[in-house]
């Protein structure tokens, strides 16, 4: 896996041909790939980052461009890439995206020197010839560094819960600290690489990863009184 290998560079890239700008790409389709991320808002899905099993350069696990964003229109069945620049990501996997009114929100994530909490936006209704990536600089207090977390999305607010984080000065890497602190209720073990979903004013998460056991559980926030309840 990606996370767990020392020599997996966060900004090489396939070799490719040059693009310019937003190319419509009628029998081309994104490289298979793991870890990345994929939201959809109205009839478009956006795909970014992750990393491929390849032999190249040396090198097993390999990330895959971190300047490109691929579309894929359900209305048309056409995939679209787009090449992007600004404050570009660095090349990762496990980080969290959600998409919301086209804007993209992606948060934390591995790349090769670690988990980051850095916090971006592409916004894909912008005009411009090349989309654009912007750091977002947030006040207050940070989440701590992660990846394979997942995310609500309530009230013109992102929710995030869980994912892997590392202990300081990487004493022991790829495993989490349990944090004691908890809302009000039932609530569910530390996990990480679980799957979440918003209805209504419930943030739903199911299953995941604790220390060495994977879970099947099923576990709702009330996002208004931030209560858990176990389903």
């Amino acid at each position: 896996m990606a996370d767990d290998n020392e020599e997996l560079q966060a900004d090489e890239e396939l070799p490719a041909p040059a693009e310019d700008g937003f190319e419509q790409l009628e029998n081309d389709s994104p490289a298979e790939r793991s870890g990345h991320v994929a939201v959809t808002d109205g009839h478009c899905m956006y795909v970014w980052g992750g990393y491929k099993n390849a032999q190249v350069r040396g090198f097993y696990d390999f990330y895959l461009p971190r300047d490109e964003i691929w579309i894929y229109n359900m209305e048309t069945g056409r995939w679209k890439k787009s090449k992007t620049e600004g404050d570009v990501p660095p090349s990762m996997s496990g980080s969290c995206a959600v998409c919301v009114d086209r804007v993209v929100y992606l948060f934390g994530g591995h790349h090769a020197r670690g988990n980051t909490n850095k916090f971006y936006m592409l916004n894909s209704r912008s005009t411009d010839r090349v989309l654009q990536w912007v750091r977002v600089e947030c006040q207050g207090v940070p989440p701590s560094s992660k990846d394979k977390l997942g995310v609500w999305v309530y009230k013109n607010k992102l929710i995030f819960f869980g994912g892997y984080g590392y202990f300081p000065e990487e004493k022991q890497r790829g495993t989490f600290e349990f944090d004691e602190t908890s809302f009000w209720g039932k609530t569910p073990s530390p996990r990480a690489a679980h799957a979440c979903a918003t209805v209504g004013n419930r943030g739903f998460v199911f299953g995941g990863r604790y220390r060495e056991s994977r879970m099947n559980d099923l576990y709702y926030l009330n996002l208004d009184t931030w209560e858990w309840n176990e389903m």
